[in-house]
C-alpha cells in the first residue's frame, strides 16, 4: 500500500508545470468574466426590449381610453373593433345620445337619454352611472358629470331650447378624462333645481321653475346675485388647449372653482375663480402671475350673474 501511494506521488511530482501557468490562469478568469458579461448584456438587450414593447403597449393602450377619436380610427381598421373592445376600460360604456324638453305647470324638463355602445349599434342603459350637479352664478348654470360615459353622440344634437323661458344653453364641455363627460345647462334667470336619475331605461332628468324669492334678497344676503369680477383665459376653440388651462388651474394654481364656459361668440374659456372686488380679483391675479409653472395668460372680466360671459381676443 505505501509502495503504490509512493509512485502516485512520484508520477505526480513528475507532471511537468507550464512555465506560464500564472498567465493562462489570468487569461481564463478575463475569458469568464467577459463571457458572463456579454450574458448579461443580451440579458439586459432583451429586459430593455420588453420594456420598450411594454412601454408602447402601455400608450397605445391609454390612447384608446382616453381619446374617442384615436380609439374610433382603430375601429376602421380591419379587427379595429375587437381590438378596441379587448383594451377598452370596460366601464366607459354609457352614450348620452338624446335630449327631450317639456313643460309641466311651472317646471320646465329636460331629459338625457342614455344608451350602451355595443359597437353593432345602442341599446337603452339600464341604469344611469354615478353623476354630479354642480349649481353656479354668473352665468346661472349647473355642470353635469357623469362617469362612466366614453362618447356624447348628441353633441351635434342638442335640443333647440329658443321656445323655453328658463332654459337658456347647453353645451359640451372637453371631459378630463375618456371615463367621465361634462356639460354645462345655462338658465335665464336663478332658478329652483330637482333632478334624479331614472332606471330602466336610464335616465337623467332635470326640472327648474323660477326662483321666485331670489328678486327680494339683497346683496348681503345673497351676493352671488350681484357683480363679480372673473379670472379668465382668453377666448379658445373647443378643445385640449381650453381644458388644459382648466386643469393646470386646479393643480398648479389650487383653483378649487375652476371652470370651463362658453362665451357670448361661441368659443370656449377657462376662468380660475370669481371675485367679489376688483382688488380681490387684481390681487389674485398677481399672486398667479408668479406661478412660473402657469403659463396661460388671464384677464379680469366684469359680470353680473345672469350674463354670458363675453369673448375676449388673445
Amino acid at each position: 500500500m505505501s509502495n503504490s501511494i509512493d509512485e502516485l506521488k512520484t508520477a505526480y511530482d513528475s507532471v511537468p508545470m507550464p512555465e506560464n501557468l500564472n498567465v493562462i490562469v489570468s487569461n481564463a478568469i478575463k475569458r469568464g468574466k467577459i463571457a458572463v458579461r456579454n450574458r448579461r448584456t443580451k440579458i439586459g438587450y432583451v429586459i430593455k426590449a420588453l420594456s420598450a414593447i411594454a412601454a408602447v403597449f402601455l400608450v397605445f393602450v391609454t390612447a384608446l381610453n382616453v381619446s374617442p377619436a384615436f380609439a374610433n380610427t382603430v375601429e376602421q381598421l380591419p379587427g379595429g373593433k375587437i381590438i378596441v373592445k379587448l383594451v377598452t376600460v370596460v366601464v366607459d360604456t354609457a352614450t348620452i345620445d338624446s335630449k327631450r324638453i317639456g313643460v309641466q305647470d311651472a317646471w320646465e324638463t329636460l331629459q338625457e337619454n342614455l344608451t350602451v355602445d355595443l359597437y353593432q349599434g345602442d341599446e337603452a342603459a339600464a341604469t344611469a352611472g354615478h353623476f354630479t350637479v354642480t349649481k353656479r352664478t354668473h352665468p346661472y348654470s349647473i355642470e353635469v358629470s357623469l362617469a362612466g360615459v366614453r362618447a356624447f353622440s348628441a353633441a351635434n344634437a342638442l335640443p333647440d331650447l329658443s321656445k323655453m323661458r328658463l332654459f337658456d344653453d347647453i353645451y359640451r364641455l372637453i371631459p378630463l378624462d375618456d371615463s367621465t363627460d361634462r356639460f354645462v345647462i345655462t338658465f335665464t334667470e336663478r332658478v329652483v333645481l330637482q333632478y334624479s336619475a331614472q332606471p330602466n331605461p336610464a335616465r337623467l332628468i332635470i326640472k327648474v321653475k323660477d326662483d321666485r324669492k331670489a328678486t327680494a334678497l339683497s346683496p348681503a344676503t345673497a351676493p352671488s346675485t350681484f357683480p363679480f369680477y372673473s379670472l379668465r383665459t382668453s377666448s379658445l376653440p373647443f378643445g385640449e388647449e381650453v381644458g388644459g388651462a382648466e386643469s393646470m388651474m386646479r393643480v398648479e394654481l389650487g383653483s378649487e372653482n375652476a371652470r370651463i364656459l362658453r362665451d357670448d361668440s361661441g368659443l370656449y374659456l377657462a376662468e380660475e375663480g370669481l371675485y367679489a372686488t376688483l382688488a380681490e380679483a387684481e390681487a389674485r391675479l398677481a399672486a398667479v402671475k408668479q406661478n412660473a409653472n402657469f403659463t396661460y395668460e388671464l384677464h379680469i372680466e366684469k359680470r353680473i350673474s345672469g350674463a354670458t360671459p363675453r369673448m375676449i381676443s388673445p
